[in-house]
């Protein structure tokens, strides 16, 4: 798997005026926690695609499982490199979540 590399703010790594590729499970990780992070209709050629933040997850749905189970799918929608997901560890204070997700892929068991 190959992907644009960016940082943790979602800049475009630029090295020696190149782009730069992130490759394997470092792809992976980083495709995954974009995955997670995009908001419904934050994607200009896809509106359809995200998770519906504003509306799911700020207490008109709710629920652990009912989160779990947004990221779940979210994750599991190109599952071309995802054997499965072992554990998905939410927790919520005020306006803040924090997420971690055990997956098993073919690059092996990585937390996120």
């Amino acid at each position: 798997m190959k992907t644009l590399n960016v940082t943790d703010r979602n800049n475009l790594i630029i090295k020696d005026g190149n782009i730069t590729l992130a490759e394997g499970a470092e792809a992976l990780a980083q495709t995954i926690k974009t995955r997670i992070g995009m908001c419904l209709g934050e994607n200009p050629f896809n509106r359809k695609e995200g998770i519906d933040f504003d509306n799911d997850f700020l207490g008109k749905v709710g629920g652990q499982n009912y989160y779990k189970n947004a990221i779940k799918n979210r994750i599991m929608e190109k599952p071309e490199d995802i054997n499965g997901i072992y554990d998905i560890r939410f927790r919520r204070e005020r306006d803040t979540a924090t997420l971690e997700v055990d997956i098993d892929s073919i690059y092996g068991v990585m937390t996120l």
